[in-house]
């Protein structure tokens, strides 16, 4: 509920803040004391949590500079290859994909991510911001193909490996 009324603040006029600390928060007949008084008793407090929260699940993300080393006789590590290329095949084949250029760079991408996976050890980071975009991109706006299914494929045979729900930013990953 408070986030929703921070957005519609963010949103409206600058009148909104005073009127609401007038009509819910009274301190007196000052539009600024109002709107001081929703600061101080709604914003700060929110702003609080909202960096708490921040910080725990902030040390749950492994540093984007982590190097791992990749198992590649693991299930794990068979299924993410198996779902890259097939990712990778499928995308060539695309022959509905509206941007010849974007097709192009995502391949490429993938194509990457599938190289990166051939060495030994891999910055978590590297992969991580080479892949996520591409494949989050794919899944939004090809849902229900086959290029969508491919792609929400990746993401889930390399967020399993991590912890039990789904991280959609491929942020936590491993194949130990």
């Amino acid at each position: 509920m408070k986030l929703a009324l921070f957005r519609h603040f963010s949103e409206s006029t600058i009148d909104d803040v005073p009127t609401f600390g007038f009509a819910f928060m009274r301190v007196g007949q000052d539009f600024n004391e109002n709107a001081r008084n929703v600061i101080e008793q709604l914003f700060m407090p929110m702003a609080r949590e909202l960096r708490r929260y921040l910080e725990i699940e902030l040390e749950k993300v492994p540093a984007s500079d982590r190097i791992v080393t990749l198992d590649h006789y693991s299930s794990g590590y068979r299924e993410a290859v198996a779902a890259l290329e097939t990712l990778e095949n499928v995308l060539r084949g695309a022959n509905d994909y509206p941007d010849p250029e974007e097709k192009e760079r995502v391949v490429a991408e993938v194509s990457a991510t599938r190289r990166l996976f051939q060495s030994v050890k891999v910055r978590v980071g590297a992969v991580a911001s080479l892949l996520s975009l591409p494949a989050l991109y794919l899944v939004k706006e090809f849902a229900g193909t086959a290029v969508g299914d491919a792609a929400q494929k990746v993401i889930d045979v390399i967020c399993a490996k991590t912890t039990t729900t789904t991280d959609t930013s491929l942020r936590r990953w491993s194949f130990r």
